[in-house]
Formats: structure tokens, C-alpha cells, sequence
């Protein structure tokens, strides 16, 4: 079994009103925010992972940082897709996101600085995917 959970810092999940089984979001209350993947398995799992960040500022890029990725981190410019194949061992890992944005907004009530959009987590022989650029 997968596991994914969102660290505190991630809203509920929220659901577009057009599309809401595609399109769905987490806001990000802090600059940096991390999601931990457990692979409850003896062996390790191709995952494919798919997810769309967009910042308050859109200019803005970002960093993700996990031990899972083959450089280390990962840098993007301004709002991003973002589409990986990776191997997960046996265990609890994390991929933190870090946003360069420099000031958050407010809406509803709360302060946010980026959502990860319409994520999605799946054994990589379960779905077709393209190979990782």
C-alpha cells in the first residue's frame, strides 16, 4: 500500500466547481510545505507522480527537495507541471516544496502562498505515463 499525507501547513483538500473530480488543490499556509509518501510494501514501488504548482505570484518559481529524486532537488521557473516516475523503497519519505514567492495572500480568512493542483500518486505499472524529462 501508498500512503500520502500532507503535512499541517496544506489545507484540505479543496474541488473545482467545472471539473471537480480532475481538478482539485491544497493551499500552502507557509513558504515551504511537505508531503510524506509511505511505501508499505517489502519491496520498492515505481510511482508515477503528476502535480501542478501555482504560486501567488506566478513569476515566482520553486524548489523540491527529496532524498528519492536522482539530483536531490528539483528547480522550476514560475508555475509548473511537474511529471516524475520514481522509485520508492520500503518506508516513510518526504518531498518538501519550497515557493520564492515573497509575500503571501489572504483569501478566505487565511494566509497562503502556493497550491499543488490536481496531484496524483500511482503504481507506474497501473497507469501510462511518459518517461521523466
Amino acid at each position: 500500500m501508498l500512503q500520502v499525507c500532507w503535512n499541517p501547513e496544506f489545507s484540505p483538500l479543496e474541488h473545482g466547481e467545472v471539473d471537480p473530480d480532475w481538478k482539485t488543490w491544497r493551499w500552502c499556509t507557509k513558504r515551504q510545505g511537505t508531503i510524506e509518501i509511505s511505501n508499505h510494501h517489502t519491496r520498492p514501488m515505481r510511482v508515477a507522480s503528476r502535480l501542478k504548482l501555482e504560486g501567488v505570484d506566478p513569476t515566482k518559481g520553486y524548489t523540491i527537495s527529496s532524498a528519492l529524486l536522482p539530483e536531490g532537488e528539483l528547480r522550476l521557473e514560475g508555475d509548473s507541471f511537474v511529471e516524475r516516475v520514481i522509485l520508492i523503497p520500503p518506508g516513510k519519505h518526504t518531498f518538501t516544496i519550497s515557493y520564492h514567492g515573497k509575500i503571501p495572500v489572504t483569501t478566505t480568512g487565511r494566509s497562503v502562498w502556493f497550491r499543488v493542483e490536481s496531484f496524483q500518486a500511482r503504481l507506474a505499472d497501473e497507469v501510462s505515463v511518459r518517461a521523466p524529462r
